[in-house]
């Protein structure tokens, strides 16, 4: 029985650890920055890929070195899909393929992304188009 119990709680210790503290913006969210005309960073992804998920952790450690970043993440299978598709049809051509990256200036996209930065390479773009000043 203290076997049991014993694993039980580690197993729930495990799954505490597990706890994913990148979350997503919903997608109505992004729609109102980008009404607003806010400069945002837009990454587009899902739960089921495994590049996003990779990229979700290259993410997290860019706002937790330049906490002012203004980095949204929209996981796209896990959101309305209403919003979602305002948000594509409205805001983001090709939004077809996921991890992709929209950078946004004043609520103008600018550039587009396809797939999945590197930290190093993350920090570099930031720094090409104005995000970091360093």
């Amino acid at each position: 029985m203290k076997k049991i119990l014993i694993l039980i709680i580690l197993a729930l210790a495990l799954m505490g650890c597990a706890n994913d503290s990148f979350k997503s913006t919903p997608a109505a969210d992004v729609t109102d920055r980008l009404v607003n005309l806010e400069s945002t960073i837009v990454v587009f992804g899902q739960s089921t890929c495994s590049a996003c998920t990779e990229f979700k952790a290259v993410l997290e450690e860019i706002l937790k070195n330049y906490p002012s970043v203004p980095l949204v993440y929209v996981e796209t299978d896990k959101d309305n899909s209403n919003d979602v598709a305002t948000l594509t049809q409205t805001y983001l051509p090709n939004a077809t393929v996921t991890p992709i990256t929209y950078f946004f200036v004043d609520g103008t996209l600018e550039k587009q992304e396809v797939g999945y930065f590197r930290y190093s390479q993350l920090k570099s773009f930031l720094i090409e188009t104005g995000f970091i000043n360093e």
